[in-house]
C-alpha cells in the first residue's frame, strides 16, 4: 500500500520524527502519524511532504522503535504479577502491540528468567495448599 507524505517535523533537538502520511480509501483520506527516530527518517532518504512511501518500510520502522515500548510493557505486567508465556503474549497482543514485537519481547523474557513457567507453578501450588487449604488431589486436578 502507497503513502503519501503530508508532512515531517524533526522534534526533540532532532531526535525524533513526526512523519504524517495519508491514503486513499474508499471512504474518502485517512491519515496516520507515526514517530520514530530521527536517524530512521534519514535512513529512508528524508523524503520530503508529497513523496510516495510504501507502508511496508513504515511498518519496519515502527516495528523496530516499538519494540522498547512493548519490553516496558511486559517489564510492567510481570513486575504485578508472575505470569507464563501464553498470559503474557495475551496481555500484551490485547494492549495493541504487534506481534512481531511481542514474540521478540517474551522470548527474551523466557531467555533471561524473567518468565519461569516452574516458579509459576510452584507458586500456584502454595498459594492453593495455604490460602484455600486443599489437598494434593485438589491441587493437582486444578493444575492439570
Amino acid at each position: 500500500m502507497e503513502l503519501t507524505i503530508i508532512a515531517v517535523e524533526i522534534k526533540d533537538n532532532g531526535k525524533s520524527c513526526h512523519l504524517v502520511a495519508g491514503r486513499q480509501t474508499r471512504d474518502g483520506y485517512k491519515k496516520h502519524t507515526y514517530i520514530f527516530p530521527a536517524s530512521e527518517y534519514v535512513r529512508l532518504g528524508s523524503p520530503p511532504p508529497g513523496a510516495i512511501l510504501m507502508s511496508e518500510d513504515i511498518k519496519i520502522i515502527t516495528l523496530g522503535t516499538d519494540r522498547g515500548e512493548t519490553m516496558a510493557h511486559a517489564m510492567r505486567i510481570l513486575a504485578y504479577s508472575d505470569n507464563n508465556r501464553a498470559a503474557l503474549t495475551r496481555k500484551l497482543l490485547e494492549h495493541g502491540h504487534y506481534k512481531e514485537n511481542v514474540e521478540y519481547v517474551v522470548e527474551r523474557m523466557v531467555t533471561h528468567g524473567y518468565i519461569n513457567e516452574r516458579r509459576k507453578l510452584d507458586n500456584l501450588t502454595v498459594a492453593y495448599a495455604n490460602k484455600k487449604l486443599w489437598g494434593r488431589r485438589n491441587i493437582a486436578k486444578q493444575l492439570l
